[in-house]
């Protein structure tokens, strides 16, 4: 067990868009395993709950059996100090008062206080900080570094044993965390003995509301979160002042909040109810006076005690209808949230399938794009005799040898690396083009042999002039060479 030093004070936080949200409220010991029971979603009010995602909950600090362990920790202080007790009443002779509180047995390890000796914690910022409502929209680097700032400043003013569980939600409409803390402080009296005792206020953080409101917004000042609004500080400058203090803000769970606005629901139709009701009697016993009246003036007063009876039924059967049209129209409200929800959803699934594609698609057209310039620039050096390839290599092996030629080439287009993953199709077109050329010089060479041929059997027809002509017109074209 650890009892907590005194911290610096803290500077306030500049004032920025969003404040930090730090609430505390008592928890009991004997209350832990509901605590548990919802921080797993397996029950309490779980209607603002998006159960598709409690998966990616998260226990950022204690392990499965921290319950346990707070409960022996209390269990050994509860025996520790009823010893302690008793044994500091026998050294001072009380022992009738030592009999007493021995069979009185051990006592809880706190003093009596409101909601419980522990505190349950929660830390958050506005939704629209982390990017909007819903995790579909929030920014996962703001999560990281929220979480990781929250753990420091968790740590660092709860240290020791103190911090006993802490849990990130992202299930809600806004992410958030819920932490769990006991703070063990030690007094030693001569009545006593050493007494081991939960109490809160052992941690100025505890003990002073706006000491962690300034920590906090200190803590939160580097991403751009700033301390709550100093209203304690108002409440005292206004009663100093003379004037009407601001009424304290009240922390109102989300399950109270909406506790609070069925029950307005509730007595506004109560109120609509109470008024037709209301009205229906009126109309009722304006009808039955008037059919009074009118019941001395026979047929007369008959007829229109008959419509006055039939406008009464006309009324309950409108009331009907409303009740069953605002039914109607409750239920319509609860499957359209419902819709809306499930829609807004998949808009947000949509669109963020929309933007990793569209993503992929400019990495694509900017790989395409490398690969026609590489292609582009390896086709030109080929052409121009630049490089050639290696003999008997091929697939993964196929390297490129520059040329003589190469030698005045700029070293930036000299880049192997950049024509290496284009070499196989350079290579590909470099067949191609050497296999259309011996094409051709064997067609060339076909036609050579066949003048040659003729000329051969032209000479034996020719006198000696004639074949001295033709020599020379033979040799000339063989220095001209093959005509390509």
């Amino acid at each position: 067990m650890s009892t907590l030093p005194t911290f610096d004070t803290a500077a306030s936080a500049i004032q920025t868009q969003h404040p930090a949200v730090l609430n505390f409220k008592g928890l009991h010991p004997k209350d832990l395993g509901k605590f548990a029971m919802h921080d797993k979603r397996r029950g309490g009010d779980l209607s603002h709950i998006n159960t598709r995602l409690s998966a990616m909950n998260e226990v950022l600090h204690g392990g499965p059996q921290w319950i346990d362990t707070v409960r022996e920790k209390i269990r050994a202080a509860r025996a520790t100090n009823y010893k302690e007790h008793i044994a500091a009443l026998k050294a001072k002779s009380r022992q009738r008062e030592a009999a007493e509180v021995e069979a009185a047995g051990p006592r809880d390890p706190w003093w009596p206080c409101k909601g419980g000796p522990m505190r349950e914690g929660l830390l958050t910022v506005n939704k629209a900080w982390f990017g909007g409502a819903g995790q579909s929209l929030w920014d996962p680097e703001r999560i990281k570094a929220f979480t990781r700032t929250a753990l420091t400043f968790l740590r660092t003013y709860f240290p020791g044993d103190q911090l006993c569980y802490a849990s990130a939600h992202r299930d809600e409409e806004a992410f958030h965390i819920h932490f769990i803390v006991l703070v063990w402080t030690v007094r030693t009296t001569l009545n006593r003995g050493r007494q081991i005792l939960l109490q809160a206020s052992a941690n100025p953080l505890l003990a002073r509301y706006e000491y962690a409101q300034d920590l906090v917004g200190a803590a939160f000042h580097h991403l751009g979160i700033r301390r709550g609004a100093h209203r304690a500080e108002q409440r005292r400058a206004a009663r100093a002042a003379g004037r009407p203090a601001p009424e304290p803000r009240r922390h109102v769970p989300p399950s109270q909040y909406r506790q609070a606005e069925i029950a307005r629901g509730r007595a506004e139709a109560q109120r609509l109810v109470s008024a037709a009701e209301a009205k229906a009697a009126g109309i009722v016993d304006a009808a039955r006076r008037s059919a009074a009246e009118l019941a001395r003036d026979g047929d007369e007063a008959q007829r229109r005690l008959a419509a006055t009876l039939a406008q009464i039924g006309r009324l309950k059967s409108e009331r009907a209808a409303q009740d069953a049209a605002l039914l109607h129209l409750r239920k319509s409200a609860d499957a359209e949230r419902g819709r809306a929800a499930e829609a807004k959803e998949d808009a947000d699934q949509a669109v963020k399938r929309y933007r990793l594609a569209n993503a992929a698609a400019r990495e694509a057209q900017a790989k395409a794009k490398g690969i026609v310039g590489s292609l582009t620039l390896g086709l030109r050096l080929f052409a121009e005799g630049m490089f050639t390839f290696a003999d008997n290599e091929t697939g993964s092996n196929l390297r490129l040898v520059w040329t003589a030629r190469a030698r005045d080439l700029p070293q930036q287009h000299r880049n192997e690396a950049r024509l290496n993953p284009v070499l196989p199709l350079l290579k590909r077109f470099a067949d191609t083009v050497s296999a259309a050329l011996e094409a051709m010089v064997r067609k060339e060479r076909r036609a050579i042999a066949d003048d040659a041929a003729f000329l051969a059997n032209l000479r034996d027809s020719l006198n000696p002039d004639q074949i001295a002509r033709l020599s020379r017109i033979a040799a000339a074209r063989d220095m001209d060479g093959p005509g390509f």
